[in-house]
């Protein structure tokens, strides 16, 4: 069985090609749901990790406890090195980054539940998507100081 992929072409940028994957080279992910064991083309680094993320939000029951740690530390710094290169600066206040921060630390102690754990990825794969969103309209923000 040969799965067809439709995908843009790096060489002529007003034509696409068909990808053809042989069936082996598909691993199941859900009912009636296949990925491609590689990374497609047009698959940034980014958006690969947003996958990551919601794809192991939904299969909790698969990793361990230090695995879900790992994966949430990740997203932490990555959208503390994506805010940083926008031009965020981290302030006073409430940050839900901390929030998703503390859900890291607090796994491996048992103190959170996989509901708990979900969300936090979730909210961090929205944040990630958003932010690469930003950087790739080439956006910047600057905070201004107000006078007087």
């Amino acid at each position: 069985m040969i799965v067809e992929v439709l995908r843009q072409s790096h060489i002529e940028q007003h034509s696409s090609t068909l990808m053809r994957w042989p069936i082996s080279n598909l691993r199941a992910t859900g009912v009636d749901t296949f990925l491609p064991t590689r990374q497609p083309l047009n698959m940034t680094r980014t958006t690969s990790f947003i996958s990551e993320l919601v794809r192991d939000a939904n299969r909790l029951d698969r990793l361990d406890a230090y695995q879900k740690r790992r994966l949430l530390e990740r997203a932490v710094t990555t959208i503390r090195d994506m805010r940083q290169t926008i031009g965020i600066p981290s302030g006073p206040g409430r940050d839900c980054v901390v929030d998703i921060h503390t859900v890291a630390l607090s796994i491996e102690r048992g103190w959170r539940s996989d509901d708990d754990v979900r969300s936090a990825l979730l909210q961090a794969a929205g944040m990630i998507r958003d932010l690469h969103i930003v950087l790739g309209s080439k956006t910047g923000i600057r905070i201004a100081k107000p006078t007087g």
